[in-house]
């Protein structure tokens, strides 16, 4: 039972979660409902396809630099809404949505919303302080301008770039490398 309310707290707590749903706009309902959908076609996606094969659907690959476009003045809040969209979705998916899943979400949401950004894959050896140190970890995170949108924020301290694919949609140096980057189609 939950004191405050009296109610049990399986349904206090969906109580809660539907006066949340209500308070947001469609535009934010909507947009969680597509990255839930899109989080599970990219679990499906890593699980059935090679990485590599992945990796070429995100853009220019620069090597191992740690870049951020810049962020279009007025892009700012669906920026924004992406990263909170992806991060609700994702605490609420029943597959596999860590970090690799939600970086492949956002950042097809950020090509569909026409904002440049690039996706990160990073690496470090876990601390003594973990459950695996000396183990290799791995990471991947989406970052737009000074944004990071998903992966957190903390990201391009904690772990050194290996990889760095950049979709900037003002560049027609960038959307050519975009296509040659794109698999081959039979």
């Amino acid at each position: 039972m939950n004191k405050r309310t009296g109610r049990p707290l399986m349904i206090a707590t969906f109580s809660r979660k539907i006066a949340a749903a209500r308070a947001m706009s469609t535009l934010d309902l909507g947009l969680i409902l597509v990255c839930w959908v899109m989080l599970g076609v990219a679990s499906l996606l890593l699980a059935v396809f090679p990485s590599r094969w992945v990796l070429r659907t995100l853009g220019s690959s620069i090597g191992p630099v740690s870049y951020a476009p810049a962020l279009e003045n007025g892009r700012r809040g669906m920026v924004e809404r992406i990263a909170i969209a992806v991060a609700v979705a994702a605490r609420h998916a029943p597959f596999r949505a860590d970090c690799y899943p939600q970086a492949l979400t956002a950042a097809k949401l950020c090509r569909l919303f026409g904002i440049a950004h690039s996706v990160q894959l990073g690496a470090r050896f876990a601390t003594a302080g973990t459950d695996r140190p000396g183990k290799l970890e791995g990471h991947v995170w989406v970052r737009a301008g000074a944004l990071t949108i998903c992966g957190g924020a903390a990201s391009p301290r904690q772990f050194g770039t290996v990889a760095c694919f950049v979709h900037d949609p003002r560049s027609v140096a960038g959307e050519a490398a975009d296509r040659a980057c794109a698999p081959k189609r039979r």
